[in-house]
This record gives structure tokens, sequence and C-alpha cells, in this order.
């Protein structure tokens, strides 16, 4: 049957460069494979919305020659006002019974991501939406949904995919429902709660899941209905009911999230404002705690901690994590690192958490918290990179003129300065002097750093902890108080003096400010 493709592009600044050529190298292959009964048009988007057509025209050579050249000439510049592009897009009915298939190129970063989704439930009639996300690093919980009120799938690639395959992929998926207008009924056997209430249509290479309850075991049969290739199709499938199944304990915290979703697709402009209804709002956090998930309302958050010993006082302090390979400090907390931005996890005072299931092992403390209504989630911060680059080696002199003793100790100097830079968090850098300066007994409070009888308490970044490597730095008088079993990370105090022979060693890659 003649489809109508809308073509959303995304031409905001954070598209620029591969991920715009991308959604343009998809766009032209789909262009060109379109059946010759297919309409189409092309809408961008950045600060303003702007569209190739004022209706979809019918493919011909002469309208996708114009397409090309229309997409070929899309910069990416600009905010993300990706609303107005989506009621632009729904304010026209699709022609006739043509099948409207909206695919929507973005990397989804917007605030609004609620209000978003609010507009395609409401105002996509009966479109199909499917996004398509560009980048290592796309907005999945937007897209995601904004499927799943579409009535269509999503679709990832990275940036180094191929072009061609990726396309001829997307566009095989979105060709042709393999099954339209599809109910599902149970026979013999009594569920409650079953989602989702509204099932999209089913496509190629994508599974259909269900989820419900049951309190009853037994037997019965489902029955799974629509539309095959314009004809009525029906399978009937057995199903049995346990009584009990402990493998498949999973499945809970599974039909809970579906649940979830669907109270908060029931009103998505008053999740973006905050102000859900309080009783939809407690059978959500209800429903989370007691399947241990994590929502708007509530967060379920691994926070590694242990309990020290410092003078002679217990102590709980936060235990570090480390960041994702190739994220990069200065881009997440908006701070420059001492010397080209070393890639580790988050500085003295920054609160390290981890998204994670329940449950308590290896000394971490599970909360389970309900948080206000309009309080945002806060994201788990990145974590220290194991491939973490070494510092450059120093360049060597020229080996065919001997050093005098004075040229030696200021390449040694300059290499322990260079280290220092490198390896050390810029709170720590000059420490010794600022105590002996402006500290009492040893003792100095900073603003997000305690001295303590000429000692500081830091977490210590190593690329090998080995029995050899903890023994050099204990005898550079250094208290080791905790050792990570799974990640090269230790907690010790330091004292200040020794801040700088600390760095020195090989093993040691990064020192920062341990926070409680």
């Amino acid at each position: 049957a003649p489809k109508e493709m809308i073509f959303v592009i995304d031409r905001s600044g954070s598209q620029r460069g591969l991920p715009l050529q991308k959604a343009k190298e998809t766009m032209s292959y789909i262009l060109d494979n379109m059946n010759p009964e297919d309409t189409f048009n092309v809408v961008c988007f950045s600060r303003n919305v702007d569209q190739l057509f004022e209706k979809p025209r019918k493919k011909s050579d002469e309208m996708v020659k114009k397409a090309k050249g229309y997409i070929g000439s899309l910069t990416g510049s600009g905010g993300t006002w990706m609303g107005p592009a989506v009621e632009t897009v729904c304010a026209q009915p699709a022609e006739g019974n043509r099948l409207r298939i909206i695919t929507f190129m973005t990397d989804g970063y917007v605030g609004n991501d609620f209000a978003i989704l609010g507009l395609v439930k409401k105002l996509r009639g009966k479109s199909r939406w499917f996004p398509f996300g560009t980048g290592n690093s796309v907005n999945r919980f937007l897209l995601d949904n904004m499927a799943k009120l579409g009535g269509g799938e999503v679709d990832y690639v990275l940036l180094n995919s191929p072009g061609e395959k990726v396309a001829s992929k997307f566009y095989n998926r979105i060709s042709t429902p393999v099954l339209t207008d599809v109910k599902v009924e149970f026979e013999g056997i009594e569920l409650e709660e079953v989602f989702p209430r509204e099932v999209s249509d089913l496509w190629a290479q994508k599974p259909l899941y269900f989820h419900a309850r049951y309190k009853k075991a037994g037997k019965g049969k489902v029955y799974l209905k629509g539309f095959f290739a314009g004809k009525p199709y029906q399978q009937e499938l057995d199903i049995t009911l346990p009584e009990t199944e402990k493998s498949n304990e999973v499945t809970g915290p599974v039909w809970a999230r579906a649940k979830v979703d669907m109270l908060m697709n029931n009103d998505l402009f008053s999740a973006q404002r905050g102000s859900v209804n309080k009783e939809l709002r407690e059978e959500i956090i209800l429903t989370a705690l007691e399947h241990h998930i994590m929502t708007q309302y509530t967060s379920f958050v691994a926070v590694e901690e242990t309990i020290i010993t410092v003078g002679g006082k217990p102590r709980k302090v936060a235990v570090p994590v480390e960041m994702p390979e190739g994220v990069s400090r200065e881009g997440v907390f908006g701070e420059k690192d001492n010397k080209g931005g070393k890639q580790f996890g988050a500085g003295p005072g920054q609160r390290r958490m981890a998204r994670g299931g329940g449950g308590r092992s290896g000394g971490k403390s599970a909360e389970l918290a309900k948080k206000k209504p309009d309080s945002p989630m806060e994201a788990p911060p990145p974590r220290p990179s194991e491939n973490a680059e070494e510092p450059p080696e120093e360049e060597k002199p020229d080996e065919t003129k001997p050093l005098t003793p004075e040229e030696k100790q200021k390449l040694l100097v300059e290499k322990r300065k260079l280290l220092v830079n490198q390896r050390t968090h810029k709170s720590l850098i000059g420490l010794a002097e600022k105590v002996a300066k402006e500290g009492k007994d040893g003792s100095l409070k900073l603003d997000k750093l305690e001295v303590s009888s000429g000692k500081v308490m830091v977490n210590i970044y190593l690329a090998d902890n080995s029995e050899e490597v903890l023994k050099k730095i204990k005898e550079l008088g250094i208290e080791i108080l905790f050792e990570a079993t799974t990640r090269k990370i230790i907690i010790a105090s330091v004292p200040v003096d020794k801040l700088e022979d600390l760095v020195q060693l090989k093993a040691v890659k990064w020192v920062e400010p341990s926070s409680e």
C-alpha cells in the first residue's frame, strides 16, 4: 500500500558533523528506495522549523533531486526546539488512507522530554513514529518512549557504523508492518493488569511483549489477532502458569516497569511540570518500592561506602568509582583538569552514585528513597577510566652532549613538577606549603578538604595494585585505610609533605581528596 513518508531531521548544534551526516545518508537511501506511489516531505528544525514542500509530494526523479539538494544543504547550529517540529508534522492529516510514517532523526538533547512525548501521544493520530538516534550517547529515554507512544520502533546507530548498511536495515524495518491492529485475548486463565493496554503494530525483526500478573495457577490459551497483508490473522498459543517459579523472579520488576510506564504516560504534561496528581504519584511510588525499580519519584541508588578509622574515630566515606572510557571530566563537571583534561571521576564534594539492583554485597549500602515530585533525578556520575593515558614521556636531551649536574637536576625538577600537575587534583597542589603558612599545629580546614595533624585523606587511582606497589606507598609513611577489591583504587591518609612523592610512583595515575 502507498505510504506517506515524513522525514524530520534535527539540525541543531549538537548534531553538527557526523551525526547529521548519518541522518543525511539514511534519508538519501530511503528516498531512492521508496515505492513509486509513495509521497514524502522533509521537515528540519533547530531554533525554527522549516519544511521542503507545503504538503507531501509524490516520488519522482525531480522531487527526489530537490529533496537531496535540500538535505545536502543542512548544517548543524542553534538550539533544539523539538515541540514546534512535532506540531508542524502533525498539523496536516495524511492524504486518503495512506499509512503515515514519521522518521524522526535526532540525538534527543532536549530538556522537556515529557512535554515532547505528550505532544506525540496527543497529536499523532494514526501515524507511526520511528525515531532514529544517531551518536554514541543519545537520549534513549525520549527516543524509546517516542516510538512506544508513536506506534513504531526505535533504531540507534553508532557514529562509526556504515551509513548504507544502517539505512538499509532501518528502511527494511519501517517499509511494511508484519501485523497491524494487534489484539491479544486470553482463555482459561485469570490475568490482571495486562500491559501494554494499547498495542502497537508488529514490525519486522522486533518482538511483541506483554506483561501481566496472575493469582491462580492454571492452563489456558492466548490468542494473538490482527491483520497480515490486509487479511485477518490469528495465532493460538498454549500457556501454563505454574504455582511458583523461582527462576522467573526477574519478571516481577519487568512487569512493574511496564505498569509505571503506563501510569506515567497518563498525564505527560503534568509529569513535565512536576505536578502529577497525588493518587497517581503514590501508586507509582508503591509499585517502585515493592519491586525495587527506579522512577521519577523514587531513586534506587547503590552508594558504595565504607567505614574507616581516622585518628581512632570511625568515619564513613564514599568509595570512588571509575569514569567511562572516552568521557572527560571537563565535559561532565564543567571544570578543566590540571593538565589537558585527565579522565577521572567526580572531584571532592561530588556525590558518587551508581544505579543498581537490590540487596547488599561487597560493602555496598543500598538505599531506596522517595524523591520530591519536582526533584530531577540525579544522574549516576562518571567514573575514572582504566585506560587513562599516562603522562607523556619527557623529551630526551641530546645524548651526544653530556649533561652537566645542574642540567640533570633541572630536568628532574621539571619532571617532578610535570607529574604533580598531571596526576594531582588542583586542590592538593601546594597543600603542604599552605598548611605550613596558614595551618595551626599541622591542621587546616578548607572548602572541600581537611588537613588534620599534617595528613589529608585522599583517593588514589592505580595502574597496578600489587603488593609491591602498596609496599612502596606505605614506605612513604602513607596509611592505607581502604582497598577496593574489584578496582584499583585505595583510600589513604597521606602526610601533606608526601603528596608530591606519592605521584612520582609509576603506578599512581591520579590523586584526589576523598569525600564523605
